[in-house]
């Protein structure tokens, strides 16, 4: 199986496996390290790791696997990442019998995973791997149905410009910070069917067991 995904580096799954949970997963480098000292002001995204989290997110075979292991109640739905840049998010989720509710349209907590997903893939890619490591839970959500979802249906965040400086004044400031992310469903015809809102909740982690 590591085979599949080999030309990411041996055991990628390890890597990117955090990258794809749930609102209250909580990512954090591989060594934790003193906090910064006169250096937070400069904070800069290390680019590699903008790259390597778009690269596996952008791959389907990839972004399968990782929900299969990571959120397998979203690989059943059979979700799929169309776009992830810096700036925006495209997550899809098919109108199918698994998905379906009594009124012959996609059950209303299936899109709402899906909403969910074109925010959180954006909140992860920017603090994925952090130092310092930055935490963050969805503390609260939203969300307004406009229309029945009868086919594929395609949630846009255009949002990543301001989840990353929400990020970055974190790391700067060291207090616990929001940011209210908006996400709106399409339906194969470019109609709205969906629009909701998740308040991303983070904050950086403390290293534990330093001595003064």
């Amino acid at each position: 199986m590591v085979a599949w995904w080999m030309p990411l580096g041996d055991n990628v799954l390890a890597e990117f496996a955090s990258v794809v949970g749930k609102g209250g997963a909580q990512l954090r480098p591989d060594t934790i390290q003193e906090p910064l000292r006169g250096r937070a002001m400069d904070f800069q995204f290390d680019e590699k790791k903008l790259r390597f989290v778009k690269r596996v997110l952008n791959n389907r075979l990839l972004f399968k696997i990782a929900l299969l292991f990571q959120v397998p109640m979203n690989f059943m739905t059979g979700m799929r990442l169309r776009e992830l840049s810096e700036e925006s998010c495209k997550v899809s989720v098919p109108y199918r019998w698994l998905n379906k509710n009594p009124f012959k349209s996609t059950f209303w907590a299936v899109l709402g995973m899906a909403a969910e997903m074109s925010t959180g893939a954006l909140v992860m890619m920017y603090t994925y791997k952090l130092d310092p490591s930055v935490s963050i839970i969805v503390g609260d959500c939203s969300g307004e149905f406009v229309a029945k979802a009868r086919d594929l249906t395609t949630f846009v965040c255009n949002d990543g410009g301001r989840i990353a400086e929400t990020v970055r004044k974190s790391i700067e400031t060291r207090e616990p910070q929001e940011v209210l992310c908006k996400t709106i469903g399409y339906s194969k015809a470019g109609e709205e069917v969906a629009r909701f809102t998740f308040t991303w909740k983070m904050k950086v982690r403390e290293a534990q067991g330093r001595t003064v």
